[in-house]
C-alpha cells in the first residue's frame, strides 16, 4: 500500500496522534507536527497532515489560528480528554514520585489533583517509586498551611507567615516551593531580601487580597538554600 493512502482505522490513528501531540495553551504548526510523525516513522505528506489537521479541529477541542501563516494549533486549557500513553505514564511517576517524597497528610490533596482517568486495559498503577535508601520524611506537615501557601502562589498573593519562633512577617511575597533533602521549602521575599522557610516550622499564614509583582530575572533553579538563610 502507498504510504499515502490510509484506511479509515490508518486514518483515526494518524488524527489521534496529531492531537495527542498538539499542546496545551500554545501553537504548533502543521510543519512540526509532520516532522514529529516523521520521527516517529509515521510518514505522511505535508498535505494528508494539513488535511487530517481539519478532522482534529472539527472534532476535538483544539482552536486553530488562521490569522496569519504558518497556522498554529492548540488544544484548549482545561481539555478533559485524556493524554497520550507517553504522557499517561510520565504523570503517572509525577505523582507516585510525589507520595513516595511528602507525608501522608498530603496525599488526599494528590489524590485529589491526579486526573480522574486510567489505563484502559489495567486499572492498577503501572509505576512504582523506589529509592535506594531508607527515606525519613518529616513529620509535623500541615495540610492547612501547604493550602494556603498553594492559594498564595496560584493568585501571586502576598502572605503573613507566623513562624514557630513567634516570628511575624506581615508583608511577605511568595515566590515558589523547593523540594530538597524531602523537605519542602517555601521561598519568599521579604523587605527585599530573599529567603525560604520550611513548611513544617511555618504556625500560621494569613493570604491577603493584594496581588504583587513576581521579580524580574528570577530562577528558583537560582535559589540557594543555606540553612542559615532561612526564616531569615
Amino acid at each position: 500500500m502507498a504510504p499515502n493512502k490510509t484506511t479509515t482505522v490508518d486514518q483515526l490513528l494518524i488524527v489521534l496522534e496529531l492531537y495527542h501531540r498538539i499542546p496545551i495553551g500554545r501553537k504548533i504548526t502543521a510543519s512540526e507536527l509532520h516532522q514529529q510523525l516523521r520521527d516517529v516513522g509515521i510518514h505522511r505528506d505535508i498535505r494528508t497532515v494539513q488535511r487530517n489537521l481539519e478532522l482534529v479541529v472539527k472534532f476535538f477541542d483544539v482552536d486553530k489560528d488562521d490569522r496569519d501563516k504558518p497556522y498554529g494549533y492548540r488544544r484548549r486549557l482545561g481539555s478533559r480528554v485524556p493524554p497520550s500513553p507517553r504522557a499517561s505514564i510520565l504523570l503517572e511517576t509525577a505523582f507516585a514520585h510525589l507520595k513516595a517524597v511528602l507525608p501522608e497528610t498530603y496525599h488526599a490533596a494528590i489524590d485529589d489533583t491526579q486526573p480522574h482517568w486510567l489505563p484502559p486495559f489495567n486499572p492498577r498503577p503501572k509505576v512504582d517509586i523506589r529509592y535506594p535508601r531508607p527515606r525519613t520524611i518529616p513529620s509535623g506537615y500541615d495540610a492547612s498551611v501547604f493550602e494556603k501557601v498553594c492559594l498564595a502562589l496560584y493568585y501571586q498573593r502576598a502572605i503573613r507567615l507566623v513562624l514557630n519562633d513567634n516570628t511575624d512577617l506581615p508583608v511577605v511575597h511568595p515566590l515558589g516551593l523547593i523540594l530538597e533533602d524531602d523537605e519542602l521549602l517555601l521561598v519568599y521575599q521579604y523587605q527585599g531580601t530573599r529567603c525560604t522557610v520550611s513548611l513544617p516550622e511555618i504556625d500560621a499564614i494569613h493570604v491577603s487580597t493584594y496581588t504583587f509583582d513576581y521579580p524580574d530575572n528570577f530562577s528558583l533553579t537560582e535559589v540557594v538554600t543555606d540553612p542559615a538563610q532561612k526564616s531569615s
